[in-house]
């Protein structure tokens, strides 16, 4: 299952909690009920850790100013969980907790709340462990937000109802409808920036996966499907990052060794992958494919006369890209689905985009890619890149303006989340939060 399926069953389940009059724990179901809650908080304080809360967090703020959810998204969801009323639980682990008959046949209240718990953690799995880590960034970081905000709106107004049970501590009424209207925030900012939906693609690879004592890993290409995916995966070590700039001499660093590799590889790959579009009937996808071989030609002519700082030897984009290439060798001729082609080009577009991008950031401003200088008097020497127009930078400004082709016709629906949002809309809030002398 995908991040979008998983969150699709999580709005499902919490919509038949909103919805059903006799959802409330009875008995010694309470107890088990508490402790799922006690997940499903932990398993949205991880997901904010995922999103980069923490590096919110670290930020010096006024105590006393209201934190703005346009600009601070996560400040304001992580109070929201963090200030949420806790209770004594039992320790039993989640792998002894969550464990439960599937959404389709759980209908006592304590096998739902296991669903919410065990879909959100898989979900947070699925994001984390994906091999393309795109959605960490613009619209696709604001579509995960939007989720999250109606989650726990949701998982709020069934706080209110534990509370009314007696189950967890109370609040005021005003309280209730403050934390409501924070949520409802951050989720309608959210709708307005989260247009890329690529996060609800996001999966855990369960073949061809290739690690070594817990460190990033290379997808072995075993299957014609695994090429896209491999293909994402070398974008990921292709990456822009910035812990490169504390550590410039880091060995992952992309530097000339993965500038040549990829702009090599890239260039076989496409010519395939042009064939295989030729071969379904798909001209324009070929196009695309073949028209960016004269993008990688020019990058690996322009590092010929480029040196290095600090030698970069980046095996994990070395190893990833030679897979792929030697793989062709097992799928001389394939005619895929569109769908595959047009994941396959999204992916392709998807390497070119940041290795063109990381490679301009090596040379332009951490100085570490330097242009020889061969016209000095005495021995060879080097200087640093200063112009724009330079070669090198041109070639890589080519491949970091390459256009990303969308990709949402393959991703699974909102249909649940959608409902989801229309139900917290329309929920009276004077029945759910009690009148208050102000309203």
């Amino acid at each position: 299952m995908t991040y979008g399926e998983q969150q699709e069953t999580v709005s499902a389940v919490l919509l038949q909690l909103l919805e059903t009059p006799t959802g409330h724990p009875e008995g010694e179901d309470v107890e088990t009920v508490l402790a799922c809650r006690h997940q499903v908080h932990l398993a949205l304080l991880d997901r904010l850790t995922d999103l980069g809360v923490q590096r919110h967090l670290e930020r010096p703020r006024n105590a006393t100013r209201r934190v703005n959810a346009a600009r601070h998204p996560l400040h304001v969801i992580h109070d929201l969980v963090r200030t949420m009323p806790t209770c004594e639980v039992d320790d039993r682990p989640p792998s002894a907790l969550l464990v439960g008959p599937s959404v389709d046949s759980a209908a006592a209240p304590v096998d739902l709340w296991r669903a919410v718990g065990r879909h959100l953690m898989l979900g947070n799995a699925d994001l984390s462990r994906t091999p393309d880590q795109s959605w960490r960034a613009g619209p696709g970081w604001w579509y995960l937000i939007g989720d999250l905000a109606n989650t726990v709106e949701a998982l709020l107004v069934l706080d209110q109802a534990l509370a009314h049970a007696g189950h967890v501590p109370g609040r005021s009424p005003a309280s209730y409808l403050d934390a409501r209207l924070a949520a409802g925030d951050v989720a309608r900012v959210a709708g307005w920036r989260g247009t890329d939906p690529r996060a609800d693609l996001a999966f855990v690879p369960t073949w061809g996966e290739h690690r070594s004592g817990g460190e990033p890993s290379i997808h072995l290409v075993r299957h014609p499907q695994d090429f896209a995916v491999a293909q994402r995966t070398l974008a990921g070590f292709m990456r822009p990052r910035q812990r490169y700039d504390l550590v410039p001499d880091h060995d992952e660093r992309p530097g000339l060794i993965a500038a040549r590799t990829i702009a090599a590889g890239q260039v076989r790959l496409a010519e395939a992958f042009a064939s295989w579009a030729e071969h379904s009937g798909a001209d324009q996808l070929a196009e695309r494919f073949r028209g960016r071989i004269p993008k990688y030609v020019e990058l690996h002519r322009s590092t010929l006369r480029m040196v290095e700082l600090h030698k970069a030897r980046a095996p994990l984009v070395v190893m990833q890209q030679s897979e792929l290439v030697q793989q062709l060798r097992s799928h001389p001729a394939l005619c895929l689905s569109l769908s595959s082609l047009d994941e396959l080009d999204s992916a392709t577009a998807e390497v070119a985009v940041h290795t063109g991008r990381s490679l301009r950031r090596e040379g332009m401003a951490r100085k570490t890619i330097l242009i020889r200088d061969t016209d000095r008097i005495g021995l060879p020497g080097a200087r640093p890149i200063t112009c724009s127009r330079d070669r090198f930078t041109v070639a890589c400004r080519e491949l970091a303006t390459e256009p990303d082709s969308k990709r949402a016709s393959s991703a699974p629906g909102r249909d649940q989340r959608s409902m989801l949002t229309m139900s917290l809309a329309q929920r009276d809030t004077r029945r759910s939060v009690g009148p208050t002398s102000r309203w």
